[in-house]
């Protein structure tokens, strides 16, 4: 709502904020259908437009007995109403979230991604949705339930418990354990020739040479 002020009163939003909220207290909801302002003083707010073409509420009594059994009464309605109107809607919006979910179900050993949930510093468009090291799921948090128990594959840190919708498989991802048990050469020796190896392939040519070398030199004197 702060939106549709204009250029001049965005730079003291402030000063609008008491406008706006009696604007939103005012609006009917569409869970509920009911305004805020209604369903807490059982009556619908007059409106500045309702002072301007003179209209007044309908109902009205000087009976102070007969106004409180009757705002009662239309408050115990409202609110039967209100609650009816959330259970659907709740309803509703549950059948179309489990219709969109297709979550695969998890066994203990698999390996999955954690969601990043730690807030970092810059753009948020630029941070990892998922945790570097890689856990595998220990067990199901109940029979049916979308928690889950999972531990870093590394066996360093502790164990969390998730919901299915922060997990992601990563079977296909190459094991860590493998790379880390593998020698890593220094950069200095990657790049450097076997030295030892070319000495004895050149001492044995030597060798070869000086024996051919010899048995000629027999052969001649003979």
């Amino acid at each position: 709502m702060l939106k549709t002020l204009t250029e001049t009163q965005k730079s003291n939003w402030k000063e609008s904020l008491n406008k706006l909220t009696f604007a939103y207290n005012s609006t009917r909801c569409k869970v509920t259908g009911f305004s805020p302002f209604y369903l807490l003083f059982g009556q619908s707010p007059r409106l500045p437009v309702d002072l301007l073409f003179g209209l007044m509420p309908e109902g009205g009594t000087e009976d102070h007995k007969e106004y409180v059994k009757r705002w009662s009464q239309g408050m115990r309605e409202a609110y039967e109403i209100a609650r009816e109107n959330s259970k659907k809607v709740a309803e509703r919006n549950k059948r179309n979230y489990e219709g969109k979910v297709r979550s695969l179900v998890l066994h203990p050993v698999d390996r999955v991604l954690v969601r990043n949930l730690t807030p970092r510093g810059g753009t948020g468009k630029l941070q990892n949705h998922w945790e570097d090291e890689i856990h595998t799921v220990v067990c199901r948090v109940g029979e049916e339930g979308p928690v889950y128990e999972v531990k870093p594959e590394r066996g360093k840190g502790r164990s969390k418990v998730l919901h299915r919708n922060l997990l992601l498989p990563c079977d296909y991802l190459p094991l860590e354990l493998e790379l880390q048990s593998q020698p890593r050469m220094k950069r200095n020796q990657e790049n450097q020739p076997p030295l030892k190896g070319m000495i004895l392939v050149q001492r044995k040519m030597m060798k070869s040479v000086a024996t051919i070398t010899y048995l000629g030199s027999s052969i001649s004197n003979l």
